[in-house]
């Protein structure tokens, strides 16, 4: 490459578009010199580059782990047919082929191509786990970390579609039917009647599958995020289901003792009774009728005070993060699909189950019920602690919640005293509600405080590309990775070169990465100065070193200003050519990998 920018921008008679003489070469391509010598001199004269790249992990002197860097594009449409990846909608109208082209397709290809198709005798390392612990990891969370593989795909992009991946798995088989259990527990409990479980989880269930499938089908992007939607959505549908359900018992209760009384007055007078049926037609439809018209406009004005809560998360100019506005957009559909099916589907269960609360329970005394309470909470807290599957503190909670749910049934008498409470208390309730509320406050404002760092215990157990983007950046101090765009489109072309390859911008770069960005602490930088600076021109004449600098500091001679001068014959050589044109030859030695990273096709932008 560097032969052929010599002869595109240094011999006056070659043409910029082809390079006759140095097609002639025929060692042409990437290859590793045969002499040690010369491979021992090219590593001392990058060391500061692959310190980057290649690392001694267990101080032994020999680098044992290195890192092999990909670019991926924004946007992977185009690309390679063999980078593509099913469809989850399958074949459709808008995609005839059921094949998209996507970064989660460029891993799947990586993958296929390393774990699959790799041939041991070509690539041992891809067939190679390690089955003890490695000197990177973590040593106090060994139970969770997978073996380590020889060889991992990881990255900022491979991390993000494996902890989405989880998430998904986790909403779908943990989350949602936990959710699903705590509220059927927790109905069981109240209502001791098991039809109420199929007259509130049914509307709950279809506006679950209703809303994501609009969700899909609107083609709006699925994000981690979305997960939240669920868990709200089945506390809403409960809600607005057992509020009506409720309200509809009662109300039956009442029309039956209306009727109750009116038969005795008419047994009274001697008048011919009718037969009392609560499922009687006229009312069942007199009972729902009372209820739509005070419950149902009290959970009606619930769902749209929290429509237009949430509804903030879907407008750009508050929200500009998409993840969070498709959440928003979710909650908007989950709430009023879920208040249409309850107000809907309610009623017609509760007819066509026949649904009547239970009121049979034990009779026991407050201090036993208590007692037996605690017993229950405290077997069903050893239950889920035993089982390993959260922290104590939840499990607690979750004993604390069993138990108390279960005495607030069984003891009717507890919400007579709470009813009592908020009237002949009403001074001592606010300071507790204040009181609670400052204290709520503070402890918001110091989490709102915390920076978010990406720890493992913010991430799913058990994702080997975390892992290892972990111990790469503890190892090669990486961290994350972050970009200053350097943009020198405004300059225009000066001195005969693209904006970005002009030498006052490659200085101002250097400036602003060795004497500002280096002095962050635990911050390193790359940028098209430090690959000038580690790649040399090296000229060897019969194994005599005639000449060995870097393309930075071949760029920086002073002999470009002293080519003329009559008294300085080591610089004569340089009238051949400009210092202009040597930084287009330096540019065009950079392999197309690095400048594609590193600058966009030369029309002036620049990464750092």
């Amino acid at each position: 490459r560097f032969s052929c920018a010599v002869e595109k921008y240094g011999l006056p008679v070659s043409s910029r578009e082809e390079c006759s003489l140095a097609e002639l070469n025929p060692y042409r391509g990437y290859s590793i010199p045969d002499d040690q010598d010369r491979v021992n001199n090219l590593v001392e004269q990058t060391e500061s580059l692959l310190s980057s790249f290649v690392r001694d992990t267990n101080n032994d002197g020999v680098w044992d782990t290195g890192v092999v860097v990909m670019g991926i594009r924004f946007e992977m449409e185009g690309v390679d047919q063999h980078i593509s990846r099913d469809d989850p909608k399958g074949i459709t109208e808008k995609n005839p082929d059921g094949q998209i082209q996507d970064h989660k397709a460029f891993i799947r290809y990586a993958e296929r191509l390393i774990y699959e198709e790799a041939s041991p005798g070509n690539c041992e390392l891809c067939y190679r786990v390690y089955p003890n612990p490695v000197t990177s990891m973590d040593q106090e969370r060994l139970d969770v970390i997978p073996l380590r593989q020889a060889i991992t795909i990881t990255g900022i992009t491979p991390v993000l579609h494996d902890v989405s991946d989880a998430i998904y798995l986790e909403l779908i088989e943990t989350m949602l039917p936990i959710s699903l259990l705590l509220v059927c527990i927790t109905m069981i409990i109240l209502h001791r009647n098991p039809k109420v479980i199929i007259i509130c989880g049914t509307p709950i269930m279809m506006s679950l599958a209703i809303t994501f499938g609009i969700i899909v089908l609107a083609d709006i992007t699925l994000t981690p995020m979305i997960i939240s939607a669920g868990p709200i959505l089945v506390g809403l549908g409960v809600d607005y289901s057992l509020h009506l359900t409720n309200r509809i018992e009662e109300n039956r209760l009442e029309l039956v003792e209306e009727r109750l009384e009116e038969s005795w007055r008419q047994h009274r007078d001697g008048s011919a009774t009718t037969e009392i049926d609560p499922w009687d037609p006229a009312l069942s439809l007199a009972a729902t009728v009372r209820a739509s018209m005070t419950t149902g406009h009290a959970i009606f004005l619930s769902a749209l005070t929290t429509i237009i809560g949430f509804s903030v998360l879907t407008w750009p100019m508050l929200v500009p993060i998409q993840p969070m506005r498709t959440v928003g957009v979710t909650l908007l559909l989950g709430i009023a699909i879920t208040f249409i099916l309850s107000m809907i589907m309610v009623p017609a269960l509760v007819h066509l189950f026949r649904y009547r609360k239970s009121e049979s329970g034990l009779d026991m005394p407050l201090m036993q019920t208590l007692i037996f309470s605690t017993i229950v909470g405290a077997v069903a807290a050893f239950t889920l602690y035993s089982a390993d599957t959260t922290t104590t503190i939840n499990t607690l909670f979750f004993g604390a919640f069993i138990g108390t749910t279960l005495l607030l049934a069984l003891q009717k008498d507890i919400w007579q005293k709470i009813g009592e409470v908020p009237v002949k208390t009403t001074l001592v309730v606010l300071i507790i509600a204040f009181i609670v509320t400052a204290i709520g406050w503070s402890m918001f404002e110091e989490q709102m405080g915390k920076e978010i760092t990406g720890a493992s215990d913010e991430v799913p157990p058990g994702l080997a590309s975390y892992e290892a983007l972990r111990e790469y950046s503890i190892e090669f101090q990486g961290g994350q990775t972050n970009m200053f765009i350097v943009d020198a489109t405004a300059r225009g072309v000066q001195n005969d070169t693209a904006p970005i390859r002009d030498l006052p911008i490659l200085d101002a770069i250097e400036l602003m990465q060795v004497k500002k960005i280096d002095n962050v602490p635990h911050t390193t930088t790359i940028s098209l100065v430090t690959i000038l600076k580690a790649i040399h021109v090296d000229v060897n004449i019969s194994g005599l070193e005639i000449y060995d600098r870097s393309l930075w500091e071949l760029l920086h001679d002073e002999c470009w200003d002293e080519s003329s001068n009559p008294l300085r014959p080591e610089c004569w050589a340089y009238s051949a050519s400009s210092r202009e044109d040597m930084v287009n030859i330096a540019f065009d030695t950079l392999s197309p990998e690095i400048r594609s990273m590193l600058m966009n096709a030369d029309q002036g932008l620049g990464t750092d």
